[in-house]
């Protein structure tokens, strides 16, 4: 009897535990569509824009505008002077939100070279950092380039 109580209570502590578990587990930020200042197929000084990164969350601040399919070192380069927060910033692990103005996943890593943990960010959306919030080195749309991801 003592030990299909125990189990019984074990059981009833199983139920209760598992929804409030569940509740518990945080999942990534939710993509929202592209902002105007990253429109789809927009172009930056006569190229064709691939990311935006933005120095704030939810796509706000200085934008750095990416042309090239993968970086495999933000190193030196800056958000430019635009009158908005975060202005001549070093992009290197300053980045909030990012924004994917391509038609397959892009990647942004944590360590150079494509490589550590990375936030992925579905095409044509917008979506804070999560995994690389200010802490971003490297970005990659592997189907842009060889489709092998981290090889950048």
């Amino acid at each position: 009897m003592r030990q299909r109580t125990r189990w019984y209570t074990t059981l009833v502590a199983m139920v209760i535990a598992l929804p409030i578990g569940m509740a518990m587990m945080t999942e990534p930020a939710a993509a929202t569509p592209l902002p105007s200042t990253c429109a789809a197929n927009s172009t930056h000084n006569g190229l064709l824009t691939r990311l935006c990164l933005y120095w704030g969350g939810n796509g706000s601040g200085s934008i750095f505008y990416e042309h090239g399919e993968s970086r495999a070192d933000y190193h030196g380069l800056r958000f430019p002077n635009d009158g908005r927060s975060g202005q001549g910033s070093l992009v290197k692990n300053n980045a909030a939100s990012v924004a994917n103005d391509t038609f397959t996943s892009a990647y942004v890593f944590f360590n150079e070279h494509c490589s550590g943990a990375f936030d992925t960010i579905p095409p044509f959306s917008l979506q804070n950092l999560v995994q690389t919030w200010n802490d971003e080195a490297s970005y990659e749309n592997p189907f842009l380039g060889d489709g092998t991801r981290g090889n950048c």
